[in-house]
């Protein structure tokens, strides 16, 4: 019997270890999101009806905002009574819309109370006005504008005094609302509302001068009819 020998050639690598100089990769651990609760919704809250009719909450009103030209509106409101303490009708008429512009005189107004419709009507009433006026001065305080798109409605307390050719001395204080409409760059009145909060005069009449207070008698029932109609227009 032949016995056999096994041999195990073992190799030992003598070359140096050269370490590696990637660092290694750290793997975070997993990390586990908080428990958040989904939000409560309150339901929406529901009036109950009112005499057996349901709520129905109402739109807010309309915001009155500003105007570009807001300031040009301004200017524009003192040259118109310049204008007027100048006499000068076809320089006030300039101010008007030509797109049927409506103005309307109340209150202590006398004769003159009333509505004007359409540009020619609104002359007319200036031209009577102006051509018994001898001269006139105008100011006016309390000046507020409100604006909606290019249409603005302005309220101011108009004064004047001055000198009329029939009604002798007078002054009047006038709430004025006027509706201006922007077009073409520049404002003009499409809505004039004159009320006659006072209006005193000296009446000349039959060659007797005496103070009339309208805002106690308000009319012309003490002048004669012939001088009524010379001062309506």
């Amino acid at each position: 019997m032949i016995g056999l020998s096994v041999f195990v050639s073992t190799t030992v690598s003598t070359a140096p270890v050269i370490p590696s100089s990637e660092p290694p990769v750290v793997i975070p651990p997993a990390i586990e999101p908080p428990d958040v609760e989904p939000p409560v919704v309150e339901p929406p809250e529901v009036q109950p009806p009112i005499n057996g009719q349901p709520v129905v909450d109402e739109p807010p009103p309309p915001v009155l905002g500003d105007h570009p030209a807001a300031e040009a509106l301004v200017l524009r409101v003192e040259d118109f009574h310049l204008a007027l303490g100048a006499k000068n009708v076809p320089r006030m008429m300039e101010f008007y819309s030509n797109a049927n512009p409506y103005a309307e005189w109340s209150g202590q107004s006398g004769v003159f109370a009333g509505t004007y419709p359409g540009f020619n009507n609104v002359r007319l009433l200036w031209a009577s006005v102006i051509g018994n006026t001898e001269e006139i001065e105008a100011s006016f305080t309390e000046y507020s504008a409100s604006f909606v798109g290019d249409t603005a409605t302005v309220s101011y307390k108009l004064t004047t005094v001055g000198r009329g050719k029939l009604v002798g001395d007078f002054s009047m204080v006038i709430d004025v609302v006027s509706v201006w409409e922007y077009v073409n760059g520049r404002w003009v009145i499409i809505d004039d509302r004159w009320d006659f909060i006072i209006f005193e005069v000296e009446i000349v009449a039959q060659g007797t001068v005496f103070p009339l207070h309208w805002q106690k008698r308000g009319d012309f029932s003490i002048w004669d009819e012939r001088i009524a109609r010379l001062f309506n227009p």
